[in-house]
């Protein structure tokens, strides 16, 4: 049916454990469409390109494998498909940004997607596997990254700001979040039930709440930069952290600086993401990340395979923060 759908102050349109519908010609303006439900059947719907957010279109698929999301989507959501690319979309003043519903092996790649009164990048539903989300600026929305009951997925090298969550995990399982900039979120990170969570790399700061926030699951956050050189908060003067219900963070050894993302990467396939200031691995490498930057003519390789000038870290009594 035909209809115009303006200014509405959360959902546009909201799917709720609700399949085959049949949507056309609808007009949505400063919002647009929400999905939720308990299976995969209850994610497919019939939605075509004449419904539009803010006047360009939405891609509501199912069942696509091996596609590239065309440029002028004002809204994308993919149903039980495969080996999508979406990329250098600007998405701004939805709802929903991009969604993903059991759908595996997608890049989200160099999007702007800003002003979403939910989500940026939803991946709440189960099963949206070995996802790399790359190279975005998420920012002003209520969750900026929602993941959850999914596996292997890659979050690097984003601009995450000013959002009420930055990125939150849920339930995922083996998660790499590396290269970010994430700042005056009010929960820069929040962790729950999400554990082998591996958070390297990153600049953390002026969140207002909490830089990194993890209950009930064992996060390891080491090797970022918290917005002090002293270290993340309580002990530190950067961003605070926070440990609930039974969760363990280790956070040491931090960085004394800004990561600088002139750097190359390199990733190798690894068991464990163990690593100290003298040891390389603990264990038989099968994966490893290795990046080298050069912060004021000095070379510093942070994960100390190469030779190490960055002088000494702080001594602090805790490595780890239990609760």
């Amino acid at each position: 049916m035909e209809n115009i759908i303006r200014d509405a102050s959360i959902f546009g349109i909201y799917f709720l454990s609700s399949n085959y519908n049949v949507l056309d010609s609808n007009a949505m303006i400063n919002c647009s469409i929400m999905v939720y439900g308990y299976d995969e059947s209850e994610y497919r719907n019939d939605v075509d390109e004449t419904n539009t957010v803010n006047g360009k279109p939405v891609y509501y698929m199912n069942d696509r494998n091996g596609i590239t999301i065309p440029g002028d989507a004002g809204e994308v959501l993919l149903v039980g498909s495969e080996r999508c690319v979406i990329k250098n979309l600007h998405l701004d003043k939805g709802t929903v940004g991009i969604l993903l519903a059991y759908s595996s092996n997608t890049i989200i790649e160099g999007n702007i997607i800003q002003n979403q009164s939910m989500i940026a990048i939803d991946l709440g539903s189960a099963d949206n596997n070995n996802t790399i989300i790359q190279g975005n600026l998420i920012k002003e929305n209520r969750y900026g990254v929602d993941l959850e009951y999914s596996n292997g997925n890659i979050i690097r090298k984003n601009r995450i700001l000013s959002n009420g969550y930055g990125i939150f995990l849920g339930n995922a399982r083996n998660t790499f979040i590396l290269r970010n900039s994430v700042s005056r979120n009010t929960f820069g990170v929040y962790a729950t039930k999400s554990n082998t969570s591996k958070i390297f790399l990153n600049n953390f700061y002026k969140n207002y709440a909490y830089g990194l926030s993890v209950e009930a699951c064992a996060v390891s956050a080491r090797w970022n930069w918290w917005g002090a050189v002293t270290g993340p908060g309580p002990d530190g003067n950067g961003d605070m952290l926070r440990v609930t219900n039974h969760g363990v963070l280790t956070y040491t050894p931090w960085l004394r600086f800004p990561v600088l993302f002139t750097g190359t990467l390199r990733v190798l396939f690894m068991e464990e993401f163990i690593i100290t200031p003298k040891d390389s691995g603990l264990k038989t490498p099968k994966q490893m990340f290795h990046e080298t930057q050069k912060p004021n003519a000095d070379s510093l390789d942070l994960f100390c395979l190469k030779d190490v000038n960055a002088g000494k870290e702080p001594v602090l009594p805790k490595t780890r923060i239990t609760q």
